[in-house]
Formats: C-alpha cells, structure tokens, sequence
C-alpha cells in the first residue's frame, strides 16, 4: 500500500485480474486450487479431511462454489482459524459452513 499505492488501488478495485505486486491475481489462484480441492475430494470418498490454507486460497475457492463474481472474494469474510466445511458429492463441491468460528469461544 505505502510502496506502490496506484498498484494497491487496482488490486482493491479488482482482484480477480490485478496481481498482488509480484504475486497472482485472485484468478490466477483460483484456476491452481479449484482442480486441486476437486482432486482432494475425489481421491478422499467417504472420507473426512482436513485442508489448512490462507484467505486468498479459502476466498478464491468460496467464490468459486458460491457463484460469486471473483472481484468480489476480497469481501467474503475469513477470519483467522475459522472453518469452512464442504461437502463434495455427485461430482461437486458445496459449502454448508462458512467462516465458522464456533470453536474459539470468546478468543
């Protein structure tokens, strides 16, 4: 924000196709993690797993399953250690929870 703040601009106005600096945009993540979380679900049938990953990764892949617009995954709300349950079955992947934090208590 401080060493380039026309760049940060673009990227807060889009994210979707303006990279970080040096980094992906939020397309760019999520064309890497939407086949990759397929793939988890599939070799995993009837199985539970777990997948620790940052915002970028959970808002891209929210955005994805949601149907939403990726300029607008920035908004979706991720806070820190919360949880996001998926349940993938008859080929697609689907959110029932997301941004739980029930298990923090009053952290």
């Amino acid at each position: 924000m401080q060493e380039d703040p026309e760049l940060y601009q673009q990227f807060m106005n889009n994210p979707a196709t303006i990279p970080y600096k040096n980094g992906e945009s939020y397309h760019d993540v999520q064309q890497r993690i939407v086949p990759a979380f397929k793939k988890l679900a599939e070799e995993n049938l009837g199985r539970m797993i777990t997948v620790v990953a940052h915002n970028v990764v959970n808002r891209t892949l929210l955005a994805n399953l949601l149907d939403l617009d990726l300029k607008y995954a920035k908004d979706l709300k991720q806070n820190n250690a919360c949880v996001n349950v998926l349940k993938y079955s008859e080929g697609k992947l689907k959110v029932v929870t997301m941004n739980g934090v029930f298990h923090l208590g009053e952290v």
